[in-house]
């Protein structure tokens, strides 16, 4: 079994933990078809592509929705990342000046990527995108791990903390 196999049982377990403690707190209920880790829908050659961290997670992966979990967060489909257009940063300046690829969000417009080639996951906060270049216009952008697994950690430590009390930091 893989690290991303062991991630993805973890988290899908967690989410079942989620949702056995959901509406008992929050007082309507939980939709699991909304929030999930899906199976890999793409049988398309990643390698060259993504960074080779994101190539792994979407042969395991299709895709990760979680709306109910704090402001919610979305790890996107291979496709989307793929096909971003110039809306969605392929640099960070705003105090970075690194190449990134850009694989999922939050529920408050903030962004997460992959920086090329260090490996460092971003969070970028809603800011000024153009020509796919993210400059910002707030708060900075902050590295929220060191690599994608660290990313992954931490998502997983933001479901079970949620399960576990109802709330939690998040990540930013």
């Amino acid at each position: 079994m893989t690290a991303i196999d062991e991630w993805t049982r973890s988290m899908r377990d967690s989410l079942l933990e989620l949702e056995r403690v959901f509406e008992p707190r929050f007082g309507y209920p939980f939709d699991p078809a909304n929030n999930f880790v899906s199976e890999p829908g793409s049988t398309v050659d990643l390698h060259g592509r993504l960074p080779d961290a994101l190539v792994d997670f979407y042969s395991t992966v299709g895709e990760v929705s979680l709306p109910d979990v704090h402001n919610g967060y979305f790890i996107h489909p291979v496709q989307a990342v793929l096909d971003a257009d110039e809306t969605l940063p392929a640099r960070v300046e705003d105090g970075v000046g690194k190449e990134v690829v850009t694989f999922g969000s939050d529920g408050g417009g903030g962004l997460f990527c992959v920086a090329v080639p260090d490996g460092a996951v971003y969070y970028l906060p809603t800011g000024r995108v153009d020509d796919g270049v993210f400059y910002g216009g707030g708060d900075k952008p902050s590295v929220v791990a060191t690599d994608f697994a660290g990313f992954l950690a931490r998502l997983l430590a933001v479901v079970r903390e949620f399960a576990a009390t109802g709330s939690t930091a998040g990540i930013s």
